[in-house]
């Protein structure tokens, strides 16, 4: 319904009685109470002939599907969980999917990139330090690392490393407190450990599921006893200093096995 300034009741009685008189057009009627043609049409279409007042107008599409209230705790979910897909927020909060994205419309919430534990500048700092002592260190004697085994593993996911999170307008997903934690998105790939010697690899070896210290322990003794047997045990297991390999689990095995590590 346009809307517009209300149209005098005597008048709107006016133009009804006229059209009703041998069905006169539009045209008709505006030259007999001085209307023009939308003036006349405004009022047979959006009045009401026997209150003579504008008739209510009734809202378009369906009713809407959530409430105020269930609105703010969808919001709050998102916010809590930005890294599900909409399909699995449907599944959570129990709404269609078309309604979801509309809300999140509503929210001006998009999916972007997540950034994943981002560096500071003063880990890069940090690192290149390390690189450049190292490189003093190999100049002046370059067979420093021969009797070295490097080891450690990783883990490459089907999604390719790419996550995507929910972020309403004005957030920035540079902020700390926005940065998503990589060991809580593991949703699928392949684990692997492996470990090298200057003379070449030592073991590349699939762990099945999450690595603890007793997979770890389990991984270790397939392969490391047997190498350094072969190989010499003055061989030096270096490792990083994350908490698997740091346990008191593991401190037993290289002690019970005589095995250097750093």
């Amino acid at each position: 319904m346009a809307p517009g300034k209300l149209v005098d009741p005597d008048l709107v009685g006016l133009v009804f009685r006229c059209f009703a008189q041998n069905n006169r057009s539009y045209s008709a009627v505006g030259r007999l109470v001085g209307k023009s043609y939308k003036g006349v049409q405004n009022i047979i279409v959006n009045y009401d002939e026997s209150t003579k007042k504008r008739k209510v107008a009734k809202p378009k599409g369906r009713p809407r599907a959530t409430t105020t209230e269930q609105d703010v705790d969808l919001l709050r979910f998102v916010q809590a969980n930005r890294d599900l897909s909409g399909t699995k927020i449907t599944v959570e909060v129990g709404l269609g999917h078309k309604t979801l994205l509309n809300r999140l419309r509503d929210f001006k919430a998009r999916r972007s990139k997540a950034v994943l534990d981002e560096l500071t500048q003063e880990h890069e700092d940090t690192r290149v330090f390390w690189c450049l002592i190292q490189r003093e260190l190999l100049l002046e004697n370059p067979t420093m690392f021969h009797e070295v085994i490097f080891s450690d593993e990783v883990r490459f996911n089907l999604h390719g490393g790419k996550i995507e999170c929910w972020y309403l307008k004005g957030e920035n997903r540079h902020d700390k407190d926005l940065q998503v934690p990589v060991a809580t998105l593991i949703k699928g790939g392949i684990m692997l450990w492996g470990a090298i010697t200057a003379t070449g690899p030592v073991a590349l070896i699939r762990v099945d599921g999450r690595i603890n210290s007793d997979v770890y322990e389990d991984t270790l003794f397939e392969r490391l006893p047997r190498f350094l047997d072969k190989h010499g045990r003055d061989l030096t297991f270096q490792q990083d200093k994350c908490p698997i390999h740091t346990s008191r689990k593991m401190g037993q095995f290289f002690w019970r096995e005589g095995i250097e590590n750093d």
